[in-house]
């Protein structure tokens, strides 16, 4: 029975599972979406419900697209905070430290510590991005390098190449202008 490693959602429930995908880039991406803690790695059977994932993940038969990234986790929903209403916001100090304890209680804790782990999931997943398109732009630079210094050694030999021809060539017209040896 398949389990969603995000959600523990199994095959009981109406929705299809999904494995991770081989690609690092990609794989990296689902893993820091979950939130996972650092170092995780999902097993081969690891897989993830079709409720992580947006609408234009899929294609029109229903398949994950092969570059689906799960974007939809509960703690990516935005925390609301309470509306204060106009008569509980006095000047007077007695007033304003009420309000400051009900902003202290644990609830509001809570509240804030999702923001803020919401937020460094989202600075990790742009520096992880960042840092796979730097490996992509790398690699790149690699091939492109690689490339020129080829075609560099393929001019240098056609190069030489031509040179030797013009040798040859004046050689050989100088060689067809000498005049016959008059001795005979």
């Amino acid at each position: 029975m398949a389990t969603c490693e995000a959600c523990r959602n199994t095959t009981e429930t109406d929705v299809t599972f999904y494995r991770f995908p081989q690609a690092e880039e990609n794989l990296q991406l689902w893993i820091v979406n979950m939130g996972k803690a650092e170092g995780w790695t999902p097993s081969e059977s690891s897989s993830l419900c079709s409720e992580h994932f947006t609408p234009e993940c899929f294609d029109g038969s229903g398949d994950l697209l092969s570059d689906a990234i799960p974007t939809v986790f509960s703690s990516d929903e935005p925390v609301e905070l309470p509306d204060l209403k106009e008569s509980e916001i006095q000047t007077n100090e007695r007033e304003t430290t009420d309000i400051h304890s009900t902003l202290n209680t644990p609830a509001q804790t809570c509240d804030c510590e999702a923001r803020i782990q919401a937020m460094e999931k989202a600075y990790r997943l742009k520096l992880l991005s960042a840092q796979l398109q730097i490996k992509k732009c790398q690699k790149e630079l690699m091939e492109q390098t690689h490339r020129a210094s080829k075609w560099q050694k393929k001019a240098l030999i056609l190069k030489s190449a031509v040179i030797t021809m013009k040798l040859r060539k004046t050689a050989s017209a100088a060689s067809s202008e000498k005049p016959a040896d008059p001795k005979h």
